[in-house]
C-alpha cells in the first residue's frame, strides 16, 4: 500500500474516533468509566507513525502498533481481572499484574521482530525498551498511553535497528 493512501486513512479514522469520542455517536467505543483519550491518541500515534517510518522503517510502525494493541489490551484485561497488589498513577490504577503483561508482551514482541529483522541483538536493548515502555505507560493520564507507547517504542525500535 502507498504510504499517502495509509496515511490517509488513518488520518480519516482518527478523524472519526476524535468526532464520537466529543459526541459518543458510538458509546461502546467509549467505554471505559474515565475520562479518556486513548482511541483518538491510537489513532494519531498510527497516522504519526505511518508518515515518519512508513518507507524507511515499517518494523518501527508493526512493534508500535503491535504493542499497544496486545500489550496494553492484555494488560487492561488482566489487570482487572487478576488480583494483584495495585496503586495509583494519577488517579488511575495500575497492578503489578497488568504491568507485568505489558512488559513480557513488549519483550516478546521486541524479541520476535528482532529475530525476523535484525537477526542478532544484544537483548539489553531490547530490556531498556521494556523498561521504558512501562514507564510511560506507567505515567500517561487520560488514555494518552496510546500515543506515548506507540511512538516512544517505534522511535527506540529505529533507533537500535539502525546501529
Amino acid at each position: 500500500m502507498p504510504q499517502h493512501l495509509a496515511v490517509g486513512i488513518a488520518a480519516s479514522v482518527t478523524i472519526l474516533l476524535f468526532i464520537n469520542n466529543r459526541l459518543i455517536l458510538l458509546p461502546e467505543m467509549e467505554s471505559i468509566k474515565r475520562k479518556s483519550y486513548g482511541t483518538v491518541a491510537y489513532g494519531l500515534a498510527i497516522t504519526i507513525l505511518l508518515t515518519i517510518f512508513w518507507g524507511v522503517n515499517p518494523a518501527a510502525v508493526c512493534v508500535g502498533v503491535l504493542i499497544m494493541a496486545f500489550g496494553d489490551g492484555l494488560a487492561g484485561l488482566i489487570g482487572q481481572n487478576v488480583s494483584s497488589p495495585s496503586w495509583k498513577v494519577w488517579g488511575q490504577r495500575k497492578s503489578i499484574a497488568g504491568t507485568f503483561s505489558l512488559a513480557l508482551v513488549c519483550f516478546i514482541v521486541l524479541g520476535v521482530f528482532s529475530q525476523i529483522t535484525i537477526g542478532n541483538i544484544n537483548y539489553i536493548y531490547l530490556l531498556v525498551i521494556t523498561i521504558v515502555t512501562v514507564g510511560l505507560e506507567q505515567i500517561s493520564m487520560w488514555g494518552l498511553d496510546n500515543l506515548t507507547v506507540p511512538l516512544g517504542v517505534s522511535f527506540a525500535w529505529a533507533w537500535i535497528s539502525n546501529n
